[in-house]
């Protein structure tokens, strides 16, 4: 009987630990040439043979001094990450205006909700994982990326 119940409190333990680790939320963290803050939050699981990221949250923080705008417009993009096949392939792309949010002293915050992120994929005896590229525009104007010098953020959403 003592050790059932041992087994049983185990058993209780490791189910409880391993549900927490899939409640975590996982943080890409970014930030413009001109100091807008960006961050990429989500959760991720697993179904079949895939491994995908839901919800993802896209938040923004405006560097102090800059017009709030009614909204701003994120491009996400979804790319294959293999070398061969289908590298650099676009799996999906979207487009998602940002509401305001709120202000965080003089700066203006920005968020949006994306479907799903396909993170990974297996069929039969071939898998793929994929790697995500933003651009964010501000008033018509594209924001850059400080690493690449380019209009694109590169980023990759792990589990």
């Amino acid at each position: 009987m003592r050790m059932k119940k041992l087994l049983l409190a185990v058993v209780s333990f490791l189910c409880l630990s391993i549900g927490a680790q899939a409640d975590e939320w996982k943080h890409n963290y970014l930030r413009s040439s001109d100091g807008a803050d960006i961050s990429v939050d989500y959760k991720y699981m697993s179904e079949r043979a895939s491994i995908f990221a839901s919800p993802v949250w896209l938040n923004v923080l405006l560097p102090a001094g800059v017009h709030c705008p009614t909204s701003l417009r994120v491009v996400f993009e979804n790319h294959y990450d293999l070398v061969g096949f289908h590298q650099n392939t676009l799996e999906k792309q979207h487009i998602v205006d940002l509401y305001a949010a709120s202000s965080v002293g003089s700066r203006c915050r920005y968020t949006g909700r994306l479907p799903f992120v396909l993170l990974s994929s297996s069929q039969r005896s071939y898998g793929y994982n994929y790697r995500q590229e933003l651009s964010l525009v501000v008033n018509g104007r594209w924001l850059k990326d400080p690493i690449s010098n380019s209009t694109t953020f590169k980023l990759k959403m792990r589990w």
